[in-house]
């Protein structure tokens, strides 16, 4: 299932013994899935200012806990340009700590998709 706004796929596998086709109902349900999970996403995407795609791998970064220091060292760059970087990503969520970023997207992630991830 493509996700609108965020140009990527969605997957869901689903297996079943040899020889024991899905039926209509469940294919439905898996659909139906698909579209609350791609809903979400798109939600999401609308919420989320617009970010450089070096500015999601820093982020990534620091929603591991990495410091500016461990984050420059894993991308390659910089002390003064992860902190460069860290002080955009702050501007464009209108925050002013790592903290207030880190708690500002736990808020924002998808309700369905963080629940399902909970559970894996």
């Amino acid at each position: 299932m493509p996700v609108p706004r965020l140009g990527v796929l969605s997957s869901l596998e689903l297996y079943r013994a040899a020889g024991a086709p899905f039926g209509g109902r469940e294919r439905l349900i898996v659909q139906l899935l698909h579209e609350e999970l791609a809903s979400d996403w798109s939600r999401v995407a609308s919420q989320q200012p617009r970010l450089t795609p070096r500015q999601r791998q820093v982020l990534g970064q620091l929603a591991q806990g990495a410091s500016e220091k461990e984050l420059a060292c894993a991308l390659g760059m910089g002390a003064h340009t992860a902190h460069d970087h860290v002080k955009a990503i702050h501007r464009a969520y209108g925050v002013r700590s790592r903290g207030e970023l880190l708690a500002q997207l736990a808020r924002h992630s998808p309700p369905r998709t963080r629940l399902l991830a909970e559970h894996v």
